[in-house]
């Protein structure tokens, strides 16, 4: 499938390949932010790092209704 033909309002984008933090909360999606991000912040820090634009958060609905909820964070070094 060639991705450049997408039907709107379907786009495709490519990105540059960088360094992320990658998480993953299984229980509400209301709650997974008050723990994953202050986590994924003290991690950044701890690596020299800092969180860069916005967090990529996707979204699953397991048979059962349980929710995993996986989180991108980009980073870019600390000045």
């Amino acid at each position: 499938m060639d991705h450049h033909y997408l039907p709107p309002p379907l786009e495709y984008k490519s990105i540059p390949s960088q360094e992320i933090i990658y998480a993953r909360f299984m229980g509400s999606p209301a709650i997974g932010p008050m723990k994953v991000y202050p986590a994924a912040e003290g991690f950044a820090l701890e690596q020299r790092r800092k969180l860069k634009g916005p967090t990529l958060e996707i979204y699953t609905v397991q048979r059962n209704s349980n929710m995993t909820t996986e989180y991108l964070f980009f980073l870019e070094p600390m000045h």
